[in-house]
């Protein structure tokens, strides 16, 4: 059998990695993409006569941010995702 050559993640799964590694356990928590953005001119090669604005995205950080209230779809409620052992 192959090796994968790829893992995809859904949202709540990143989430309950990143809260089991911080040791969350309680609270409403959102996950952040935190993106750099470049613009410039955009073409094959430097000397490309079509060159075209365009813009370059990095991703700079990931972050969890402690949020207010329960929104369905945004936030995760870490109680449930990394419950305290007994």
């Amino acid at each position: 059998m192959a090796e994968p050559a790829a893992y995809n993640f859904d949202p709540k799964e990143i989430m309950t990695a990143l809260l089991k590694h911080q040791g969350i356990h309680q609270g409403i928590w959102m996950f952040g993409v935190n993106f750099g953005i470049g613009v410039s001119n955009i073409g094959k090669t430097p000397d490309d006569p079509e060159m075209r604005p365009g813009f370059v995205c990095q991703v700079m950080s990931v972050s969890l941010t402690s949020a207010p209230a329960q929104v369905p779809g945004l936030t995760f409620d870490a109680a449930e995702l990394n419950p305290k052992k007994k």
